[in-house]
């Protein structure tokens, strides 16, 4: 009944798996955080401000170097990067023959379905497992965090590495949830 992701990142797992009566995501990065925040309660506004956003290497020039603090802008300047530029490293935009806001559109409506009544954190994995509360051992039973993890010693949020330390300190966390865990 319940699920808990605290690495949500793209949603790989979660976008592909049935969907259950409470689901509380999570992820370090903002960015990740907010898109999906501004999909569940601004979709439409969204829809139509991504619509109308020009892709352009000026405009990817001016977001590498500048952040946004409207929910609604730090969407897009995300998308931009992160999926519209060469591998989403954000170097340039990638060129191809097909349109680029297609997949969007897409995706988008699905996305919401599936999102729009989940619970989301931008916490460490160690605040975000010890802040979510249950009412009873019932709900702990029907518990099943699902963890993919940034692999060790590769570049992420985690002051640039997950490290040997934060693996054992999750480890130590799942098992100290009394929860299920993957």
């Amino acid at each position: 009944e319940i699920y808990i992701e605290p690495f949500f990142g793209a949603g790989g797992m979660f976008f592909n798996k049935q969907k259950v009566k409470y689901n509380i995501l999570n992820d370090l990065d903002s960015d990740v955080v907010n898109l999906f925040k501004v999909v569940s309660t601004k979709k439409e506004e969204l829809k139509q401000a991504f619509y109308e956003m020009p892709i352009h290497s000026g405009l990817l020039d001016y977001w590498k170097e500048n952040e946004e603090t409207d929910p609604i802008q730090k969407a897009l300047r995300f998308l931009l990067i992160s999926n519209m530029t060469w591998l989403g490293i954000g170097d340039k935009i990638h060129l191809s023959l097909k349109n680029h806001k297609q997949p969007f559109f897409e995706m988008l409506d699905k996305t919401y379905s599936l999102i729009y009544d989940a619970q989301f954190g931008n916490y460490d994995f160690r605040d975000f497992i010890k802040s979510v509360s249950f009412r009873n051992n019932e709900e702990i039973e029907n518990t099943l965090i699902y963890c993919d993890p940034p692999y060790l010693n590769t570049s992420d949020n985690y002051s640039h590495s997950f490290t040997e330390i934060d693996s054992n300190d999750l480890l130590d966390s799942l098992q100290n949830s009394g929860c299920k865990w993957a």
